[in-house]
Formats: C-alpha cells, sequence, structure tokens
C-alpha cells in the first residue's frame, strides 16, 4: 500500500499516537469501574438504610418513602 516514509508521515506507525490512543482508552475504562462501583456502593447504603427502623430513619431527617424514591432513580 504506502510506503514505510508515507505510512509514518500519516500517524500509522507513530508510537506517540497509539499511546495516546491507549491512555485515552484506559482512561475510559477506569471512568467506568469508577462508575459501576460507585453505583453498586450507593445500592448498598440505600439497602442498608431501608433496615433501619423508622424512628432512626427520622431521627436523621428521612423517611422510609424518601429513600425508596431515591434508590429507585439511581442510575450508572
Amino acid at each position: 500500500m504506502y510506503p514505510k516514509k508515507a505510512a509514518a508521515t500519516i500517524g500509522v506507525l507513530d508510537p506517540e499516537r497509539h499511546k495516546t490512543i491507549a491512555q485515552s482508552f484506559g482512561s475510559v475504562v477506569w471512568r467506568t469501574a469508577r462508575r459501576i462501583g460507585k453505583y453498586f456502593r450507593n445500592h448498598r447504603q440505600y439497602d442498608e438504610l431501608l433496615e433501619m427502623p423508622e424512628y432512626l430513619l427520622a431521627d436523621v431527617g428521612l423517611s422510609r418513602a424518601q429513600v425508596i424514591e431515591v434508590k429507585r432513580d439511581l442510575r450508572l
């Protein structure tokens, strides 16, 4: 196809370009993993709140209905 010199000129064999692409991909994977972890952590915390008796929820200013509503609206 292209001679080696022409291919290097358009960036096909440019190691810095590949390094940048790999770093960008790694960054996306890392952010996605953190977001999934945060989702499950929040989900678990709302489950813990739902296990609490009404009087303890009232002490922190929450009702069971509020906790259920927020938990239902959790998104990734």
